[in-house]
């Protein structure tokens, strides 16, 4: 049978400029640009990884180019035709010739390829669906149930204090302020401003904090910041210079603030035990200090086992994700005294 030459593939640490580099750009090139699918790998790898070995992987599977990293430096350093022989049929029927690799058996290394792919993509699709809860598909807006799961109803105990006379409750004025993010997609952004805000595009995880409890015409930074200036020795990230343009939008700053002026809560989630959840409402504030400093704010939805979602923005941008999501430990659970 004649030899097939494999599309232009070669063992250069760019992959050539063939098919084959063709389809993994296709599948892990940030060159997809703003789809769902780069989207995805963005979320996969975001900073909920942390900044330890986990976020090594980037680097290795989501290269937009496949040069330097340490992806090519191992496809320079293993055996091409055992391992394609391995993943698609016979490694007899792979061999290297004048620089290119043949197949000496094409239609069964193309059904064993046809195979791998079958089975790869429907790793990745389970991948996208379990992954801690499905915080991939939230992240993009689509909420998928167990259609066959019980649906745990739990009441809303919310208060229903309305100050600002809209004619809807405080705590949910901070959730449909907080929303607001989620529907703009605000883009996680870091940085230092004067005057303190954030343009209305870009924030962090505590910007949904203040931006929320502005809803119910709560300015979060005006009372911080009288906070800290009048016990600064309370507030160790401040570091005993108060910073007016900063402070108030760090986690351990908020963290402080909460634990002196709202109400502490349980931070144990038990799906299913109606109990344990109603002490979840609307409005409340979830603190994370082990391993990476977040804040997010309980959601009015909840999911079919009455576990709730919350509204925070990691990278790459804000989202409404299941609570159970977390692996992080809950430091604090507060809710504010409407």
């Amino acid at each position: 049978m004649r030899d097939v030459i494999l599309p232009e593939i070669s063992l250069s640490s760019h992959l050539g400029k063939g098919k084959f580099s063709i389809l993994l750009e296709i599948f892990v090139s940030s060159h997809l640009g703003k789809d769902k699918l780069s989207i995805l790998l963005e979320i996969f790898v975001s900073s909920h990884l942390g900044k330890d070995k986990p976020s090594i992987l980037p680097e290795i599977f989501v290269s937009s180019h496949f040069g330097k990293d340490k992806l090519s430096i191992l496809l320079e350093k293993i055996d091409p035709p055992l391992i394609f022989g391995t993943l698609f049929g016979h490694a007899s029927s792979i061999i290297v010739k004048n620089g290119c690799w043949r197949v000496t058996n094409p239609m069964k290394w193309m059904k064993n390829l046809a195979l791998t792919i079958i089975i790869l993509t429907g790793c990745l699709v389970a991948i996208v669906f379990l992954f801690r809860d499905g915080i991939i598909l939230d992240s993009l807006g689509i909420h998928l149930e167990n259609p066959f799961a019980k649906t745990v109803e739990v009441p809303d105990l919310y208060s229903t204090v309305d100050k600002n006379n809209n004619g809807t409750p405080d705590p949910i004025d901070v959730v449909n302020a907080a929303r607001i993010e989620v529907d703009q997609r605000t883009t996680y952004q870091s940085n230092y401003y004067a005057g303190g805000y954030p343009p209305d595009d870009e924030g962090v995880c505590t910007d949904v904090v203040w931006r929320g409890l502005f809803g119910a015409d709560i300015s979060l930074k005006d009372l911080m910041d009288e906070d800290i200036a009048a016990n600064t020795e309370l507030y160790p990230r401040v570091n005993g210079k108060p910073d007016p343009n900063i402070d108030f939008r760090r986690v351990p700053n908020q963290n402080v603030y909460f634990k002196r002026h709202t109400q502490s809560l349980t931070t144990e989630v038990i799906p299913g035990d109606v109990e344990n959840l109603k002490q979840w409402q609307p409005g409340d504030i979830v603190v994370f200090l082990d391993g990476f400093h977040h804040v997010a704010l309980i959601s009015d939805k909840r999911a079919k086992d009455g576990t709730p979602y919350v509204i925070h923005n990691n990278q790459p941008f804000a989202a409404e994700v299941k609570l159970t999501s977390f692996r992080t430990p809950i430091a604090a659970h507060y809710r504010w005294n409407f």
